[in-house]
């Protein structure tokens, strides 16, 4: 919406997740599934050509959200329940979950937005040749991968190395995929991600990847550079990952 209203505009999206300080590390259902991360891209619809850059050509992306979920994952706090700096917390200062329930919702978000983008594309899961999910845990994305008929060398998982870092899942997931050069030209590529707090919130997006530069995968800051088009709009975005 910004970039039609002002399409000389430049965005910076950061994600940032510090999901460490909200754990109650007795329970051993959250504080062994979250992790911290970030992830930077820059918006904009100026033609960027820069050298080492990927291009890829975005075809599809959906949203959706569900608020009948708002309760199986909560975090105290806010305005609902203020705290004063050196006020006493108790459980409900931390993260808590419905482990089962999260499960359940979460799978089928996934598997449905996963089929809704494919299918308004025209598209099967035979034509996708990289699936790229949210890094909620291991369980969920291996029983993604199994009800949409995926092989699991199709499924990119580093949840082993960061735990589950919320908004910065796909960040992390994506630089990752390209140091280990799992990202090639021609490929097509499949992001989903799902989110639960006062809604379940399901983000479907599909991309071609396009020609790539040999040495993209070349910068020494462990940044990684994508350039994604759809029409007259360029996204270039920068990830950067870190893991505290």
């Amino acid at each position: 919406g910004l970039l039609c209203a002002d399409p000389q505009a430049c965005i910076l999206l950061v994600t940032v997740e510090g999901l460490s300080r909200r754990l109650n590390w007795q329970d051993r259902s959250t504080c062994v599934l979250f992790g911290d991360g970030a992830g930077a891209s820059l918006v904009t619809t100026r033609p960027l050509d820069v050298p080492g850059h990927l291009s890829a050509h975005l075809k599809s992306v959906l949203c959706s959200s569900d608020t009948d979920c708002w309760d199986l994952i909560q975090v105290g706090g806010g305005t609902h329940q203020a705290y004063e700096l050196g006020d006493p917390v108790d459980g409900t200062f931390f993260v808590t979950m419905q482990g089962r329930e999260v499960f359940k919702h979460v799978v089928r978000a996934l598997v449905s937005i996963s089929n809704e983008v494919l299918a308004k594309e025209g598209l099967s899961v035979e034509d996708v040749d990289l699936f790229i999910p949210h890094q909620a845990n291991l369980r969920i994305i291996e029983a993604v991968g199994s009800r949409l008929g995926l092989p699991a060398d199709k499924v990119f998982v580093n949840v082993d190395n960061y735990g589950n870092t919320s908004a910065s899942s796909i960040p992390l997931a994506m630089a990752d995929a390209f140091k280990l050069e799992r990202i090639k030209p021609g490929i097509l590529i499949e992001f989903r991600q799902s989110y639960i707090g006062p809604a379940i919130r399901k983000y479907g997006n599909l991309f071609r990847v396009g020609d790539c530069p040999g040495d993209f995968l070349s910068n020494r800051l462990g940044v990684i550079d994508l350039r994604l088009t759809s029409g007259d709009t360029a996204v270039h975005s920068d990830m950067l990952e870190w893991n505290s």
